[in-house]
């Protein structure tokens, strides 16, 4: 039996190439990365009376607690969480909800790996969050303003 090049051969070769090339740093500068200094939650809840809801926490800084909240229906929703980097880019995460006020689910700490889907379930109420690391912004300056939309 005689093996056939497959005429897709040097296409693949120069896709690997590619993407290689795009994962390299382009100086030393982009070598040294930028440690994370806030980060993204995402939340999503599921309440004994069978709503969900779903929070946002946008540059929350770590080691301090923020409250998420919103009113659906009658009910006003509220989470405390609080995000501190832990060992091998985990993070320890501190977390209380309470529906109108009551503790729906007691303050938890638990270690959670970056970008990974972790649930807690406290009777029929479930907690469902994502932590994202994000790194700090450089200020963006148009024509010596700081202001980006540049003054329209």
């Amino acid at each position: 039996m005689q093996h056939v090049a497959s005429p897709f051969a040097p296409l693949r070769s120069i896709l690997a190439a590619a993407l290689v090339l795009t994962a390299l740093p382009r100086s030393a500068d982009a070598a040294e990365s930028v440690a994370p200094t806030t980060a993204r939650v995402e939340i999503h809840l599921h309440d004994a009376a069978g709503a969900d809801i779903d929070l946002v926490g946008e540059h929350l800084r770590w080691s301090e607690t923020h409250r998420l909240a919103t009113t659906v229906g009658e009910h006003s929703h509220a989470v405390a969480i609080a995000i501190e980097p832990a060992d091998d880019g985990a993070v320890s995460v501190a977390l209380t909800y309470e529906r109108d006020g009551a503790k729906v689910v007691e303050r938890k700490r638990l270690t959670a790996s970056m970008a990974e889907p972790v649930e807690l379930i406290e009777g029929e109420a479930s907690v469902l969050f994502v932590v994202r690391a994000e790194v700090p912004r450089a200020k963006l300056e148009v024509d010596g303003s700081d202001d980006p939309l540049g003054g329209i």
